[in-house]
């Protein structure tokens, strides 16, 4: 009900907003001037998530990992593939602060008249900086499609490790979808439905964490913990990303083997606490588990390499850590995702390895799970 009434709200609030458009230019203008007609598109971050699948389970990003920086909007005919118009902004101050923010697209008189059917794409942080990728108002709509991050962007050749200034890229698309309304106020969608393009995170996070058990009674027993090297197996990575989602990624290139940590950078000796297996996921709520994580390598007691910002995987992403007991080399360990597409974007991923004495490293399990799409710091578009 109250999804109902906030769409009441806001189709009254851009039906306020075309009669206005038309107070304001009856009083500029001269009598009887033609009015400008804008496909009107408000961008709207909900109050609360919408969990698509109850076993997922949402975690939080970050507000660096949620802010939107720079948007940039393209209608296109559906059939012609013509552009009907487009919007680039960098003013997101109430996008990133509020329920949301009205944006409009100025359309032909021809295409008012017509109305025919449009396809949508959105970007948000898409810039040369942080994707080595420039668009504009005379991208086409084949380029948008084609549009991939390279190795050297959220790559495995020259590794993401912090947001970007310009953040994350996004991306949402909305195909095939009716044109209605009557000018100066046109939308997207239906009369009853509302037409929305999810704007969703391009890449994907992996970080791992390490824990050494502090013997407080036994120090004698102590025994270093060192992380030599982590590494992700050939042919399990793409070597590209395509920035609007696709059903199939078999066009791209796969990985050889690659290297997240070596032993110039190793981590000399893990942090320790008095009972490593607390932090084993336990079926918990995500946010909980990657709270208590957090709280735990701010304090000193776990060690945490990463996070990794990477391309989507279609596959099943495995790898190994090397590490050392007391200086003792050990056979690595490997580590692997239950299923292929548990990397695919949008997901975050931690893997928690840890040490209770003995002779090896023992891992818990893979803890995967999608950053929320649909919170304060994300958006969705709503077609109005």
């Amino acid at each position: 009900m109250r999804s109902v009434i906030r769409h009441i709200w806001l189709w009254m609030l851009v039906i306020g907003c075309g009669l206005m458009t038309v107070g304001c230019s009856s009083s500029d203008g001269e009598a009887g001037e033609p009015q400008a007609t804008y496909l009107t598109i408000y961008v709207y971050s909900p109050e609360r998530p919408i969990l698509m699948r109850g076993d997922v389970r949402y975690v939080d990003p970050s507000t660096e990992e949620g802010t939107v920086h720079r948007l940039q909007i393209w209608v296109f005919e559906h059939q012609s593939g013509d552009l009907v118009g487009y919007h680039s902004t960098a003013t997101t101050t109430t996008l990133n602060t509020s329920q949301g923010d009205t944006y409009r697209i100025a359309v032909s008189d021809d295409f008012a008249r017509q109305q025919p059917d449009v396809d949508v794409y959105v970007l948000a942080n898409v810039t040369a900086d942080n994707c080595g990728l420039s668009f504009d108002q005379h991208t086409t709509r084949d380029q948008l499609d084609a549009a991939q991050l390279d190795e050297n962007h959220f790559g495995l050749t020259s590794l993401t490790t912090e947001v970007p200034p310009d953040g994350l890229p996004m991306s949402g698309i909305l195909l095939n979808q009716d044109v209605v309304g009557d000018a100066p106020v046109l939308r997207v969608g239906s009369l009853s439905n509302i037409a929305t393009v999810h704007l969703t995170r391009v890449v994907s996070k992996i970080r791992f964490v390490f824990s050494n058990i502090k013997l407080t009674e036994s120090p004698e027993s102590y025994k270093k913990l060192s992380i030599t090297g982590i590494s992700l197996d050939a042919n399990t990575m793409r070597t590209a990303g395509y920035l609007f989602s696709r059903s199939s990624l078999n066009g791209l290139g796969k990985n050889s083997e690659v290297s997240l940590l070596s032993s110039p950078d190793k981590i000399d000796e893990v942090k320790t606490n008095e009972n490593p297996t607390e932090y084993i996921y336990n079926d918990e709520e995500a946010q909980a588990y990657e709270n208590k994580i957090n709280a735990a390598v701010s304090a000193g007691e776990l060690t945490q390499v990463g996070p990794f910002y990477l391309h989507e995987s279609d596959m099943q992403v495995t790898g190994k850590i090397a590490y050392q007991i007391d200086e003792t080399e050990k056979t690595p360990m490997s580590f692997q995702m239950e299923r292929a597409g548990e990397f695919l974007r949008n997901h975050t991923w931690i893997v928690y390895a840890y040490y209770l004495g003995g002779s090896f490293l023992e891992l818990s399990s893979i803890y995967v799970k999608n950053w929320k799409t649909n919170d304060d710091l994300n958006y969705e578009i709503y077609n109005w």
